[in-house]
């Protein structure tokens, strides 16, 4: 899955170098599906799926700069993606990409 989005963020500070961020987003997802299915009318079905969905998030967290440049990052992202399913008989509802929180910890280098 790549997905492409336009996304608004606010931040601001609530100590010194450290910042609470808040963001949406909206945009496209490109996604991709190889694999082999295994049925007990059709063994060994190979499915193959590229397709594109609308892509959301809602993020939010804190950062702390320790320069101009360099921050360290926390934070929680929703994500949702319609239609969402490998589509194609028989192999339908074989593989989904579902709506998720996911947790985030990392670093940036803002140029």
């Amino acid at each position: 899955m790549m997905p492409v989005t336009l996304n608004f963020k606010l931040e601001r500070e609530i100590a010194n170098n450290l910042n609470f961020y808040f963001g949406v987003g909206a945009g496209v997802a490109f996604t991709s599906f190889d694999g082999y299915a295994n049925f007990a009318r059709v063994p060994d079905l190979y499915v193959s799926n590229d397709d594109e969905a609308f892509y959301a998030q809602v993020f939010t967290g804190l950062n702390y700069d320790v320069n101009d440049s360099f921050e360290i990052h926390s934070g929680l992202r929703w994500i949702y993606m319609d239609d969402n399913s490998v589509a194609g008989a028989p192999a339908s509802g074989i593989a989904t990409f579902d709506d998720d929180f996911l947790g985030e910890l990392g670093v940036r280098f803002n140029f």
